[in-house]
């Protein structure tokens, strides 16, 4: 749902409860979100929070169309919304992500993802995003700091040719939940120019 829901506080809501949530925590909302062909919808979405087999967090549910008429009305943007799609506008180049801090991966692109690094899932271990294996323990050394200051530092990742492409990274902390503690970055990268 990250790609279609058009507000920042259900995604962040989304967020806290799959990164933070206990099993069993339940998320009941309405979301606006453009449906495939390009229509604005109110759906409400029901779901509970589970961990499969191998650790991974979901949130199963229901979603229904609740919509009355033939398109529901846009929500205005919120000042931080604005702010953030300012600041992004003003820094050619920069691409943004929310990136778990215990996986070490992008779990929501907020700019267009990083064109040149792979970004999707493709079942070609030689092809899925990674991290360069010696630039591991930089990454793991980054996302401890992040938990006390910014940060700003250089890695490597997988390209989209399947080889390895150097970005710089500046990332801070981001509080999703204010109960637990902090799973999330905000982290804009930008191709290393080095």
């Amino acid at each position: 749902m990250f790609g279609v829901t058009t507000a920042a506080r259900h995604q962040e809501v989304a967020l806290a409860r799959v990164m933070a949530g206990q099993v069993g925590t339940q998320v009941h909302e309405v979301w606006k979100i453009w449906r495939y062909d390009d229509v604005l919808r109110d759906f409400h979405f029901a779901a509970r929070l589970s961990v499969d087999a191998e650790g991974k967090r979901w949130l199963h549910g229901v979603t229904q169309d609740i919509t009355e008429g033939s398109s529901a009305i846009a929500d205005p943007l919120t000042f931080a919304d604005s702010l953030m799609e300012a600041e992004m506008a003003s820094q050619a180049g920069a691409h943004a992500a929310l990136v778990d801090l215990r996986t070490l991966t992008a779990i929501r692109w907020l700019s267009a993802p990083m064109p040149s690094v792979q970004c999707e899932m493709t079942g070609h271990p030689e092809r899925d995003p990674a991290i360069h294996p010696e630039d591991v323990a930089t990454a793991k050394a980054l996302a401890e700091a992040v938990r006390t200051a910014p940060v700003e530092g250089h890695i490597r990742v997988r390209s989209n040719d399947g080889g390895w492409i150097r970005i710089n990274i500046v990332a801070s902390l981001v509080i999703l939940d204010e109960t637990v503690t902090p799973t999330a970055a905000l982290v804009k990268v930008r191709a290393d120019s080095s």
